[in-house]
């Protein structure tokens, strides 16, 4: 499985989620894996994969909803686009927690998840909001030398929401 595909593995998990009570989570992701057309063909090593990635992000989210609240003027995590939201919760975790992907990636594959899955304008303000974050995590790292910004520190940070976040262009993967 590429990581394209676990990733878009891990969306549709953490989406799912949102609509099931908490208790019901882990049999939720063995529906998943069993019935959804995409994740039946995942193998089983790749399903605990994906598994391990959705335990780890949804540990994270208080963190990560705060670190999206703080990053953005007028849009707080409750009034987000469910798609949307779920697509930013996944790319915040792998900029702030996993070093293994650069900032670059983590924004493009967001990007094109919105594309797939979102509305017209979610692209553009997916784009805009992970740009905050990772412009706030440089300035974060710059400054104070840390190796991952909490949610405190980004918070501190001067970023604004564009008024228009539809008008942003989408990021460019620096990476390659």
């Amino acid at each position: 499985m590429t990581r394209s595909e676990e990733r878009e593995n891990v969306f549709r998990l953490l989406f799912l989620q949102m609509f099931y009570p908490k208790e019901e989570t882990e049999e939720e992701v063995d529906l998943y894996f069993q019935f959804d057309e995409l994740a039946s063909r995942v193998s089983e090593v790749d399903q605990k994969t994906v598994t391990e990635r959705f335990n780890q992000v949804m540990e994270k989210l208080p963190e990560i909803d705060a670190l999206l609240d703080s990053v953005t003027t007028g849009w707080k995590v409750n009034r987000m686009a469910k798609v949307d939201l779920t697509i930013l919760r996944l790319a915040a975790y792998e900029l702030n927690y996993d070093p293994e992907i650069p900032d670059g990636v983590a924004i493009n594959e967001a990007v094109e998840l919105a594309k797939k899955f979102g509305g017209d304008q979610s692209y553009g303000f997916v784009n805009g909001v992970l740009s905050k974050i990772k412009a706030a995590k440089e300035q974060a790292g710059s400054v104070t030398a840390a190796a991952e910004p909490t949610a405190q520190t980004v918070a501190e940070s001067t970023v604004t929401e564009p008024a228009e976040p539809a008008d942003a262009a989408p990021a460019e993967d620096s990476q390659g």
